[in-house]
């Protein structure tokens, strides 16, 4: 995801843009993020991530893997 690089949400809305228009489906698309280091901070971990699904509206309930714990 591209939280610092300041497009995630136009990224996220081009994507549940394709997929609405059938152009491709949610099940065949595999989206990677990254916690950026200046969010590491304990406490600035789960709000950046929220935002990051907040962003990518392409996720609807999909289910969401964590590699690391904090």
């Amino acid at each position: 995801m591209f939280a610092d690089y300041g497009n995630e949400k136009e990224s996220g809305e081009g994507v549940a843009r394709a997929i609405k228009e059938g152009i491709v489906k949610r099940e065949d698309l595999f989206i990677v993020s990254k916690l950026w280091n200046s969010f590491h901070e304990k406490e600035r971990v789960e709000p950046i991530c929220k935002k990051q699904l907040e962003d990518w509206v392409c996720f609807g309930s999909s289910k969401h893997h964590w590699t690391a714990g904090y």
